[in-house]
């Protein structure tokens, strides 16, 4: 326990460190972020510069030689969805913890109780009217592109969530019908996918994810269309689900 005598110094090292001294100790560090964040890039652009001289290496040169298997025209496709499948299988399974997450820290079973948000202006619901089908529409053709080139069912979910964000914004609650277990299945749909696929080729004395030969294309395709949806729904669940001005208001227990 602290005495008085331990209490009545404490106080006066507060009352000895002024305002100058605060306001200079935020500079100092500020000025150390700074200069910390600018060496930071130049590492990173000398890195870059680095990577687009050097040659490529032993699995960069195997993943490209072996593109014509993969089913897909695109490198990274291949390596996402065929050569490295497990990995994104479980990024997937990420995304689906992370909305389990909000679920219980908002304590709710489904979206419908948490508030809404205040309607925007004009200019925003007219932008949300006009863009948000060239956003579905977008979405669509990066998921196609995907197999071919720089594309696929990541980068299209995220623009389905950017969709789903807008129209929460404007109050249009389009997605109702998605709220409670019909957006938790919605979620959990492409790693079910994905798992379901995986045993399904166990079963005919194949590798886990080890397409048959001369369908990969196929099955890709599938997988990417099943994980675009999942990406958007738990995107748009974790944007609807995120309150934390209300969770920083419920009361704090007093410290002496």
């Amino acid at each position: 326990m602290p005495t008085g005598r331990d209490r009545a110094k404490a106080a006066e090292m507060a009352e000895a460190t002024t305002p100058w001294e605060t306001a200079r100790s935020g500079r100092a560090m500020r000025l150390f972020t700074g200069v910390g964040a600018f060496l930071l890039a130049i590492v990173l652009a000398l890195v870059a510069v680095e990577l687009v001289d050097r040659e490529p290496g032993g699995l960069t040169r195997a993943a490209l030689d072996s593109l014509d298997e993969s089913g897909v025209e695109n490198p990274v496709t291949a390596v996402l969805l065929n050569y490295r499948s497990v990995d994104t299988w479980l990024e997937l399974g990420v995304l689906v913890l992370a909305v389990m997450a909000m679920f219980a820290l908002q304590r709710c079973t489904n979206l419908t109780q948490v508030p809404q948000i205040e309607r925007g202006g004009y200019v925003l619901m007219r932008m949300t009217s006009v863009f948000v089908p060239l956003m579905i529409l977008g979405a669509g053709y990066l998921l196609w592109r995907g197999t071919h080139a720089p594309g696929g069912a990541f980068q299209a979910g995220a623009l389905l969530g950017a969709a789903g964000a807008m129209l929460r914004l404007t109050s249009r609650d389009a997605f109702r019908a998605l709220n409670g277990w019909a957006l938790r299945g919605l979620v959990v749909l492409s790693f079910a996918c994905f798992a379901i696929i995986g045993l399904g080729f166990m079963l005919m004395n194949r590798r886990f994810l080890e397409y048959p030969s001369g369908q990969a294309d196929e099955w890709i395709f599938l997988i990417e269309l099943v994980a675009m949806l999942s990406i958007g729904a738990a995107l748009w669940a974790l944007f609807v689900g995120a309150h934390p001005t209300e969770w920083s208001s419920e009361k704090q227990p007093r410290t002496n």
